[in-house]
């Protein structure tokens, strides 16, 4: 069974393996980065949406006559 060198890094028993469990488990850390990274994606993006809420507050409260 051949291995590409990522799989052969990410899983020790992968140059032995004869059996798929290394390409399941190969597979199910790109699936957790593909969520971590979408987790970062969002949590990055709220993160701009208040500050930018934040630097424009004064803007929004002119705007909507919050302020007299």
């Amino acid at each position: 069974m051949r291995h590409d060198l990522t799989l052969i890094a990410a899983i020790p028993h992968a140059s032995a393996c004869q059996c798929g469990r290394c390409m399941a488990e190969h597979r199910r850390q790109i699936r957790e980065g593909k969520r971590d990274a979408l987790l970062g994606l969002a949590v990055g993006a709220v993160i701009s949406i208040v500050l930018i809420a934040i630097h424009f507050w004064p803007a929004i409260e002119a705007t909507l006559g919050v302020r007299p």
